[in-house]
């Protein structure tokens, strides 16, 4: 089996090809066999199962997940408008959202993903900069935005926010970039994808742990993961054999060989996150699309039944 493994490392397309975060980041650097486990790791593994099996699992490909608008230096950049005047982290020089937002390359008619977390990425290849934006909104012309953040260097950034502009920023509950696991368009058409993917989960445990720098849990249960946790299937399973359907088996290899790390909370029982098309565009409904013309839950007729969820594995803080 191992030698299986190490052969499927060898012939994967790599990670970094997008140029998206470092290399060497948990992002893009697929799981050892033998990564070890969390000492609690049946007890989130029954706890995310159970709340998957009581509220539901969905992949969320239009509200709450993130339209990506690619951009060129020829976009002219914009003030972004930052529409929470108490926000004052600037501490150890760390520019206030006011000066990261200051020169967007916003497209011509940006669009957030539906929702009321309103989230947008916006990136720019060719300075190698990412903008992301929670609540954002246009106003007769002029773009707002409630909370996010800018990364520089994204093409070697470890998956995380920074000392610079300081880990607290971020559209995400965990300064995790809703770039590093968002599930793109591209590449769940092709089949593949290599990198971790983010997940939320009901009711999170209170703290967190890297790669998250902050958190919004709530739950004083012990049993329940805290955000940042990484779980993956284990690479003796043959997900092969389980039945899924054709995204199920795209995630399931994903999550096998990178891993699925909690970003966010969310009010179902846990959800992925795929990217907002354009407006005016489907690329998952249909019989052609990439769901299959099958709903975007976990029920009898949805993309994610038969998930494995219980075989999912915890590993150890700091692994992934």
């Amino acid at each position: 089996m191992l030698l299986v493994w190490a052969a499927m490392l060898v012939a994967a397309a790599p990670a970094h090809a997008q140029g998206l975060f470092s290399p060497e980041s948990f992002r893009n650097t697929p799981l050892p066999p033998d990564a070890p486990l969390d000492v609690l790791s049946g007890s989130y593994v029954n706890d995310l199962a159970g709340k998957v099996e009581g509220s539901g699992a969905h992949v969320n490909h239009g509200a709450y997940s993130t339209p990506v608008y690619t951009v060129t230096p020829r976009h002219k950049p914009r003030q972004v408008f930052v529409t929470d005047p108490g926000h004052r982290d600037c501490s150890n020089g760390s520019p206030c959202l006011v000066e990261q937002w200051k020169r967007v390359p916003l497209p011509k008619y940006p669009v957030p993903a539906p929702g009321t977390d309103g989230w947008m990425v916006v990136y720019q290849p060719a300075t190698d900069t990412m903008w992301e934006f929670w609540q954002f909104r246009m106003d007769r012309g002029r773009p707002y935005a409630s909370f996010g953040g800018r990364v520089e260097n994204v093409s070697a950034n470890p998956g995380h926010y920074t000392s610079t502009p300081g880990t607290g920023f971020g559209a995400s509950a965990t300064s995790i970039p809703l770039l590093a696991g968002l599930q793109r368009i591209d590449e769940l058409r092709a089949g593949t994808i290599n990198h971790v993917v983010s997940f939320a989960m009901r009711d999170p445990q209170r703290g967190f742990r890297w790669p998250a720098q902050r958190g919004d849990g709530k739950s004083g249960a012990v049993t329940a993961a805290p955000e940042g946790t990484c779980f993956r299937l284990p690479p003796s399973l043959d997900v092969n054999s389980l039945g899924l359907t054709p995204y199920g088996l795209t995630l399931a290899r994903a999550v096998q060989r990178y891993g699925m790390v909690m970003s966010d909370s969310t009010s179902v029982g846990a959800a992925f996150f795929a990217e907002t098309p354009r407006k005016g565009s489907d690329p998952y409904s249909g019989p052609t699309g990439i769901f299959g013309g099958l709903q975007d839950n976990d029920g009898p007729q949805g993309v994610l039944r038969g998930f494995p969820w219980r075989s999912l594995q915890a590993l150890a803080p700091g692994v992934c």
